[in-house]
């Protein structure tokens, strides 16, 4: 009972923080409410996209960070900011008409709400005996695999004829392989090494 109160409580708390970015974005535009509707908009959507990945799969999913996902974020607030610095230029230099450079700055925060809300890139799927990996085509029978080797970059899984599935710049830590090791326990049903060489 106290865990699903924490879970509950620690949900509550994510939801006013991405309703509290977006309507923190938007008072930039109180003579524009169409504009604050944007953003509020893209903080709920954003939550509810981060709330069904994270929630909705958790039961044969477990996500997790990539090195991928920092240059994502990078890209999410290059573009936003240099739309910024156009539409203020643009502004200065060409009497730009103030409505078009509210929307440049609108669309530029809404990239860096977006790159700063990014959720996790990788996935391990465990399902009717069945394991999928971000990473990795095709399906892995959950039944073979004899062993998992967590690292700080990639995920090797091993089965029973040793063969080897992995993928690569992943960017773990302490918590998130404890994460994984506790959903592939209570996923696969016969017991398997599992070495965590995460520091």
């Amino acid at each position: 009972m106290l865990k699903k109160y924490k879970s509950d409580l620690k949900t509550i708390i994510e939801l006013l923080v991405y309703l509290g970015a977006g309507l923190l974005c938007s008072t930039f535009f109180l003579n524009h409410p169409w504009i604050q509707a944007i953003f509020v908009s893209v903080a709920v959507g954003r939550f509810l996209y981060w709330y069904y990945v994270r929630k909705t799969n958790k039961k044969d999913m477990v996500t997790y960070p990539t090195q991928s996902e920092e240059f994502s974020k990078m890209t999410y607030f290059s573009f936003g900011i240099l739309l910024g610095v156009f539409g203020t230029v643009y502004y200065i230099a060409y009497d730009l008409r103030l409505l078009y450079l509210n929307i440049l700055y609108a669309l530029a925060a809404i990239l860096l709400v977006l790159g700063s809300f990014k959720p996790p890139a990788g996935w391990l799927s465990i399902s009717d005996n069945s394991v999928k990996l971000y990473g990795v085509s095709g399906q892995i029978d959950a039944r073979l695999i004899k062993e998992i080797i967590l690292k700080n970059d990639k995920i090797i899984l091993i089965d029973i004829f040793d063969e080897i599935k992995s993928n690569t710049l992943l960017k773990l830590d302490v918590k998130t392989a404890g994460d994984i090791i506790t959903f592939v326990n209570e996923k696969l049903a016969q017991p398997i090494t599992i070495k965590n060489e995460v520091n």
